[in-house]
């Protein structure tokens, strides 16, 4: 088990049967793995992520640019901001094919009080949620987000539950300017 609070930290890689705590911390110009996740790496791991900032987390060209969320983890996010407000650090990286800010693969994410904007994509979802994932997104906002399709939320073969969210000035080139859904409910 780890708990980390009130510091700046760089990526996080939690695996199998792993417990994480994460307070008022900020996860700022993460670069990813080669399977993912800027700032948090999860593979079979439970964390809990409350009051956090990230910013500038950076995909290049893997699924979840802040958090890779995968293979039976349950990834829980309250009152976090996610933003990418300029270009990425090194011009020769590129963003996040999915999952600007988290991805939700073979997994569970909650995510409530949370706020995300100006977060660009390749293909969609500031959040994507694929591959029997579930998740429960409550009272969060999705703002001047960008990719080809979905820009704010991207299903695939998924069950995602949205409540009292607002998707306000979002982008997408083709489809699901907010949301694009495929093979989910």
């Amino acid at each position: 088990s780890v708990n980390l609070s009130a510091v700046e930290k760089d990526q996080i890689v939690a695996q199998l049967n792993s417990q994480v705590n994460v307070t008022s911390t900020n996860f700022h110009d993460n670069i990813p793995t080669e399977y993912g996740g800027g700032a948090m790496y999860c593979v079979g791991a439970n964390i809990v992520v409350k009051a956090s900032t990230f910013r500038r987390n950076i995909g290049s060209n893997s699924l979840g640019g802040g958090i890779m969320c995968s293979d039976k983890s349950t990834c829980s996010f309250d009152a976090c901001e996610f933003s990418n407000p300029s270009s990425p650090i090194d011009l020769t990286l590129s963003l996040s094919s999915k999952g600007g800010a988290i991805t939700v693969d073979r997994s569970f994410g909650y995510i409530k009080d949370c706020h995300f904007h100006d977060i660009k994509t390749k293909t969609g979802g500031v959040v994507s949620v694929s591959t029997d994932g579930t998740a429960e997104i409550e009272t969060s906002t999705f703002q001047k987000c960008s990719g080809s399709e979905g820009a704010a939320l991207y299903m695939e073969d998924s069950t995602v539950s949205v409540i009292d969210s607002t998707f306000k000035n979002n982008f997408a080139i083709y489809d699901g300017g907010a949301i694009r859904i495929s093979r989910s409910s």
